[in-house]
């Protein structure tokens, strides 16, 4: 029975990945720099101030997947960044302060759940 559950769970999941696709352009339209891969898929999406990276920032992987939520202050990364993968990392002008990975007991699935929940707020915001 197990595997009919996750064959019905692939229609809902490839539903939401064209869904971020689609809304990943007018996403694109909110920052005020956009880096791309080599293959022209989205890397991160940044915005600026007097030519630095500043504020609220978003990286993708290849496959266009948000990885990355976070900071950036005066061109460095500051504060807490969140990944998809459940880890965060806190930095202070840049330098690394402390990090959590996930599977060693530091709320893998919270921090995971975190990191949806931000990303689906930067999305309806539409």
């Amino acid at each position: 029975m197990k595997s009919v559950r996750s064959i019905a769970a692939i229609p809902v999941l490839l539903t939401a990945i064209a869904v971020e696709a689609q809304d990943l352009t007018a996403l694109a339209s909110r920052y005020d720099s956009v880096a791309f891969y080599p293959d022209s898929s989205i890397k991160g999406l940044y915005n600026l101030r007097r030519g630095l990276l500043n504020g609220e920032a978003i990286e993708f992987n290849e496959a266009g997947l948000p990885t990355d939520i976070g900071v950036f202050k005066r061109g460095k990364r500051h504060r807490i960044w969140i990944s998809s993968d459940g880890h965060t990392v806190k930095y202070k002008r840049g330098e690394r302060q402390w990090g959590s990975y996930p599977g060693c007991g530091t709320g893998w699935r919270r921090a995971r759940t975190s990191f949806q929940e931000r990303y689906a707020e930067l999305i309806r915001v539409l």
